[in-house]
């Protein structure tokens, strides 16, 4: 299970960030992919996504080819049985059925980052009918999934920066949308940010 996990993680990775970035590419003839590189909160906040992306993908690497870490990731034996890892499992595979049905729904409004160049439509049908956030909600499952597969103090710590990086990006879009869209404004109020 340890390398079918390093493929899942691949191919999350792939469907989540790079093939539904590259189709909006094409339908749109604008890079979705616009984290800021600037040296306030939306830069800091890039920076810490690419970094907490790069690490759990790097880690999980580590933990499927090589026991080179199997000394430093000492395993949090409450979280270590099976019934919590098959629910790691079922989390996994939940999440990314949530994320791509997510994005297949946003379509050309599909952005990493915030797109203060160009307005996008507004989605809030589907999984947005339900939750203002379904692709970040993906993502968190997603890293409890890894958790609870890979209980230890590294991935544990991977997570709760993930949940922090989530939790800010969520916030500076809803700030921005509240200020720059007006339908936005009824939406927030009648959805809920979670569930």
């Amino acid at each position: 299970m340890k390398i079918y996990l390093f493929f899942f993680v691949l191919i999350f990775f792939l469907i989540a960030f790079v093939f539904r970035s590259l189709l909006a590419w094409k339908q749109t003839g604008k890079n979705p992919i616009v984290l800021s590189n600037s040296d306030d909160i939306h830069g800091f906040q890039s920076k810490l996504f690419k970094m907490l992306i790069l690490s759990e993908f790097v880690l999980v690497g580590f933990y499927s080819f090589t026991n080179l870490l199997d000394n430093y990731l000492i395993k949090i034996s409450f979280f270590t049985n099976s019934s919590l890892e098959i629910l790691g499992w079922v989390l996994l595979h939940l999440s990314l059925l949530i994320v791509f049905v997510a994005q297949l729904q946003m379509s050309d409004s599909w952005r990493i980052g915030i797109d203060f160049g160009n307005e996008t439509n507004l989605i809030t049908s589907g999984l947005f009918s339900k939750t203002r956030n379904p692709i970040y909600l993906g993502l968190l499952m997603s890293n409890v999934g890894l958790f609870l597969v890979m209980p230890n103090p590294i991935v544990l710590l991977i997570i709760v920066g993930s949940y922090i990086s989530i939790e800010t990006q969520v916030r500076l879009e809803e700030a921005y949308l509240l200020e720059n869209n007006k339908e936005y404004q009824t939406y927030f109020k009648e959805v809920k940010r979670w569930l």
